[in-house]
């Protein structure tokens, strides 16, 4: 049996799941309206006819903060519904730039006929499906739409165990020498490029239009950090001075770190990146070949001469 990427992938897709219901249901209520004999009416159209049988005589404006669809949404279907003559629009008293859309004879009569039989039916037959679920679907729903109307998706910070990215501060320099010194220090020897970035990495990195990133845990505790470093006069950068504080690692920081310095590298338009590291980081390595670095004897050729420990050279394909 075939597996549902869409139903696998949790919240990923949350959205096109959501899609893919409505879809499906609208396909349904169609067949329900067709059954009852209202095959030529467009569903579309069925919920502004639903919105004037609650209170004739909406503006546009109103119309679209009753549904909450879009304007030009709203226009192109009261256009259509006065092409088979099932509303009348007119200039408002008020604002002759706004129109008010009132139900026609043939609008009134086919909301007359439709509520008690077909909508009755599609009412009932969604009540059918959410019948006996331990949530309670309509309230479901009414709470996602606040919450996404008070903090859109694109609002909402994305975080692994309670774990931020948090970029460069001139009060961060301390942890970006200190996370880094440590694991330079511990498996080869600081050499004098080491130096010059960790010391200064405001005038290396940054002002150079590089970028520092931090990992910063929930109780404030900056435990990783990376950079984007511009080396030479072609537009290369590199994939540099990223290092997770001890006591953290194994909780896949390094991981996490390094998917949002490759995402910020794409959002600064870098078109070549690589990096420098040692065979004896077999983990490092590992990661980095996973998110597809490749190794390079490019770069080993034009930047592996400043660091007496680089035997190892890799490429991105950004």
């Amino acid at each position: 049996m075939s597996q549902d990427v869409i139903a696998s992938s949790g919240y990923l897709f949350l959205a096109t799941r959501m899609k893919r219901l409505a879809e499906r249901m609208q396909a349904d209520a169609l067949k329900i309206f067709e059954r009852n004999g209202f095959g030529e009416i467009t569903p579309a159209h069925m919920p502004i006819l639903c919105a004037l049988a609650e209170e004739d005589g909406l503006s546009v404006s109103e119309v679209v903060l009753r549904l909450g669809i879009s304007q030009p949404a709203v226009t192109r279907s009261l256009s259509g519904m006065q092409a088979e003559d099932l509303v009348v629009l007119s200039p408002s008293p008020d604002d002759q730039r706004q129109k008010i859309a009132r139900l026609s004879a043939k609008g009134r009569a086919l909301v007359a006929i439709i509520r008690p039989t077909a909508w009755r039916e599609i009412t009932e037959a969604a009540a059918d499906i959410c019948a006996d679920l331990e949530s309670d679907v309509l309230g479901c729903l009414e709470t996602l739409e606040k919450r996404l109307a008070d903090k859109p998706l694109m609002d909402r910070k994305g975080t692994v165990n309670g774990l931020e990215i948090v970029n460069y501060a001139d009060a961060l320099a301390d942890d970006f020498y200190r996370i880094n010194a440590d694991w330079i220090s511990k498996m080869f020897v600081m050499e004098e490029a080491d130096e010059e970035v960790l010391r200064d990495p405001k005038r290396f990195v940054i002002d150079q239009g590089g970028q520092i990133l931090f990992v910063r845990t929930a109780e404030g505790q900056i435990i990783g950090t990376g950079a984007l470093q511009p080396v030479g006069d072609e537009g290369d950068y590199e994939f540099t001075k990223m290092g997770v504080d001890e006591s953290y690692r194994g909780l896949k920081v390094g991981a996490f770190l390094m998917h949002a310095l490759l995402l910020r590298a794409r959002q600064m338009g870098v078109k070549k990146l690589h990096l420098l590291t040692n065979k004896d980081c077999v983990a490092a390595i590992s990661l980095y070949e996973k998110v597809g670095f490749y190794h390079s004897e490019e770069v080993m050729e034009r930047f592996a001469a400043k660091y007496k420990r680089a035997n190892v050279a890799m490429r991105y394909p950004i």
